[in-house]
């Protein structure tokens, strides 16, 4: 595969002092446990080991080095972890879209996978990309948290010109219409080119009657 941008995770002053902040919290937490169990003649087992994995998951997420590669046929991210170094790959065709991540009790698309692909000590906006896995004549849905330069969304547009940096409901919709044309055998982007002129892109995720509804 041909190379075409890259780009690593930053680390910031201010990510690492807050990140420097929960360890210290947590640590303490491990040390008032210990305390505790001392003084009571007994190990608080429960506590102390989810103190230990707490610990570990922000030290994993800390020190994680990931390195954004976009080829002529896929997108890659190289992760360099505490303990081992994986490569994540994601044809552009499976991509629904990228849209800024914000926490929800409820989220809009029921994702199977979900992956962080960050450093927590790079202060940058965390942006959401939800990509499908097709297993025959059914889809399920991944989504990869992460924190990119403006230079990668726009080297990434050549590939999906219309779902980058857009509203979570226009990747959503794009999602429904993929599971829709991969059920029926149509083309995923014939397919969602039709819906689009039909529902004319107004509220497309409150549209009534584009999933599940072949278009003729």
């Amino acid at each position: 595969m041909q190379e075409l941008y890259r780009e690593s995770s930053k680390r910031t002053t201010q990510g690492a002092i807050l990140i420097a902040f929960f360890l210290l919290a947590v640590a303490g937490f491990f040390i008032f446990t210990l305390m505790r169990s001392l003084q009571g003649g007994h190990l608080i087992i429960d506590e102390l080991f989810i103190e230990v994995v707490l610990f570990i998951v922000i030290l994993k997420q800390a020190l994680g080095r990931y390195t954004y590669i976009l080829t002529d046929k896929a997108f890659v991210i190289k992760e360099q972890g505490l303990f081992r170094k994986k490569d994540f790959i994601i044809p552009y065709d499976d991509i629904d879209g990228i849209y800024s991540f914000k926490q929800e009790l409820l989220p809009k698309l029921r994702y199977r996978y979900k992956w962080r692909k960050l450093s927590s000590m790079d202060a940058r906006p965390v942006w959401a990309l939800a990509y499908a896995i097709v297993k025959g004549k059914k889809i399920q849905h991944g989504r990869v948290l992460i924190k990119a330069e403006q230079g990668f969304f726009d080297a990434l547009r050549q590939f999906i010109p219309d779902r980058i940096q857009v509203s979570e409901e226009e990747v959503v919709f794009y999602a429904y219409v993929r599971e829709d044309a991969v059920k029926h055998g149509e083309d995923v982007k014939a397919y969602a080119k039709k819906i689009k002129e039909q529902t004319g892109q107004v509220n497309p995720v409150e549209q009534e009657g584009y999933k599940d509804s072949k278009v003729e």
